[in-house]
């Protein structure tokens, strides 16, 4: 399939020039000449035809054309997604001018999974901070002590640096094949997140589960050693409540 029809549109990437009033169908040509130079890049559909490799060889081969001022023009890729042979595929095409030295703005699953890497790493150093922040704060109130919060945190980051060092090694460097792992060579961006999210609020959920029981214990018996072993004979209130919701949630 992929041999016998080199255009895969999920592969390709959207151009638009916003502003192409004034421009000639030579300014144009010019442009997506550029483009079709690009290494993995098969073919460039402009408004005025298909070229491959700089060069003009048809008519053009459609997602082409004007519209309310603006032109559209399609670059059709061979490489990979989700690569790195796409991602700097994506940075030449930028490097390209515009045409006449117009803006132009870029789309396609490639552009997408990048915006949105970029959107996720900009935010995620103040993400973290206020997890932290509120992880330690609430942790400091229910417990009075320093350590158990910052003892507490440190554990749930290990287990989560484990969990997606087994992610990356099982999914994205394809180990344990004969189990029927497909590799992919690379993590969608909103996985690891979503991943992160429901696995971090679990773990830290039974921590105050677990520290909330010991808790109980020492205020009520006054007595630290016995508190720890105890803790799991007997749930909290919350946890109690939990699970009483359990078969609700369709467990």
């Amino acid at each position: 399939m992929r041999k016998d029809f080199a255009h895969d549109l999920a592969m390709a990437v959207p151009v638009v020039v916003p502003d192409a009033r004034g421009l000639t169908p030579a300014d144009l040509d010019g442009y997506a000449a550029d483009l079709s130079r690009v290494p993995d890049v098969s073919s460039v559909s402009a408004p005025s035809g298909t070229f491959v490799g700089g060069n003009k060889v048809g008519p053009p081969a459609g997602a082409t054309g004007f519209a309310d001022g603006s032109a559209f023009l399609t670059v059709y890729s061979i490489a990979p997604l989700f690569s790195q042979a796409s991602d700097t595929q994506l940075t030449r095409l930028h490097q390209v001018g515009g045409p006449a030295g117009r803006s132009v703005e870029m789309a396609g699953v490639v552009q997408v999974n990048r915006d949105s890497v970029a959107a996720v790493t900009d935010r995620l150093p103040l993400v973290l901070g206020l997890m932290a922040v509120i992880t330690l704060v609430l942790l400091f109130l229910l417990t009075g002590s320093v350590v158990l919060p910052v003892k507490a945190l440190v554990c749930n980051v290990l287990s989560l640096s484990a969990a997606f060092g087994a992610l990356v090694w099982i999914f994205q460097d394809g180990h344990l094949g004969a189990l029927g792992t497909t590799p992919s060579g690379t993590l969608v961006a909103n996985m690891p997140v979503l991943l992160f999210c429901i696995a971090f609020g679990l773990s830290m959920d039974y921590e105050v589960f677990l520290v909330a029981r010991i808790r109980e214990y020492w205020l009520a018996s006054g007595a630290a050693r016995p508190a720890t072993p105890t803790r799991p004979k007997r749930m909290p209130p919350t946890t109690r409540a939990w699970r009483s919701g359990w078969p609700a949630r369709g467990g």
